[in-house]
């Protein structure tokens, strides 16, 4: 099991609202509406002259031949596709039955599930780490969602890029759920948006973020929700939270233009159906779906223990 929590801040969240403001994609846009989160990934052996089709999915399309991955002579061969973990049962059950958490759900690999009167198991006591914790808050189960085109996280912070890509971000909240008394999306007027990031990373290879905010006037609302694949080389299966899956929810303070780290998320699978080119700097598109509720921690009281000092260029909430 893995302690140490991966968590990609997002420097210049405020600004990429305020970038994002002139061009927000409109809810009666039917073409996008069932796309979903951003992702963010990094091939250093691609030639990128062309920036993958730098106008995003209008021109490049959803059709596009993926790249061709035929290793030249001498070099490196292609990724072989790892095999899907256990798969996530979804079934009714009888009211009142138990099951091992694992047999259910290879995201939780502790505890005991117990069945609801409703036919349908509850994962409360279900959880990955080292010790079982009072949960803080959840996201609850995503339907299926579709990134069709994963924007160049090189350029998070470049104004024009957003707006030139408006059409390529999800016009709707992807997660939901609460910390406490604090909910995401948060409540009242504004304009919710999901983006798919490939993200590079130092020496190579990437991560692929899924970022949803909602835009208030010319600021963000807080809070913000992020989930971080770990690598870009992702291929239809079951990824775990915490393992293979990072997620977390960021307060934002507009008046000091601060952030801190509000929860963390351990337990429970993503479920990628799709996954086309997530490991080119820019165009792969991505699928996925939550199947059970996934627990959020407060910083200082997780299922690894007190992880306060645990993030790089953020602090926890107090």
């Amino acid at each position: 099991m893995k302690r140490d929590f991966a968590l990609l801040t997002i420097a210049g969240a405020a600004f990429i609202a305020t970038a994002c403001q002139s061009g927000s994609p409109s809810s009666a846009d039917d073409e996008h509406s069932d796309s979903a989160t951003d992702s963010q990934t990094v091939d250093t052996t691609v030639d990128h002259a062309d920036e993958d089709s730098e106008t995003g999915s209008g021109e490049m399309g959803p059709d596009t031949a993926p790249a061709d991955t035929q290793s030249p002579e001498g070099s490196d061969p292609p990724a072989v596709e790892p095999e899907p973990i256990e798969s996530v049962d979804e079934d009714p059950c009888e009211p009142e039955a138990t099951a091992a958490c694992a047999d259910l759900d290879p995201g939780f690999p502790q505890g005991q599930a117990v069945c609801s009167q409703e036919g349908a198991w509850s994962f409360d006591d279900c959880y990955y780490g080292e010790q079982k914790a009072e949960a803080a808050g959840a996201i609850q189960p995503v339907d299926s969602t579709k990134i069709r085109f994963l924007l160049d996280g090189s350029k998070i912070e470049d104004q024009m890029y957003i707006a030139a890509h408006s059409m390529d971000v999800l016009p709707k909240a992807v997660f939901s759920g609460h910390v406490g008394e604090v909910e995401f999306p948060p409540p009242g007027a504004g304009v919710n948006m999901t983006y798919g990031w490939h993200m590079p990373t130092e020496g190579g290879g990437g991560q692929i973020l899924i970022l949803q905010y909602t835009n208030k006037g010319m600021m963000p609302a807080s809070p913000m929700v992020q989930m971080i694949f770990l690598t870009d080389e992702l291929f239809p299966g079951a990824y775990s939270m915490g393992e293979d899956v990072a997620a977390s929810v960021i307060a934002l303070d507009n008046k000091t233009q601060s952030q801190c780290v509000l929860a963390v998320a351990y337990g429970g699978s993503v479920i990628v159906s799709e996954a086309e080119n997530t490991s080119k700097k820019q165009g792969g598109k991505l699928t996925f779906r939550i199947p059970h509720p996934i627990h959020l921690y407060s910083p200082g009281e997780t299922t690894f223990g007190d992880l306060t000092g645990s993030f790089e260029g953020i602090d926890a909430c107090e």
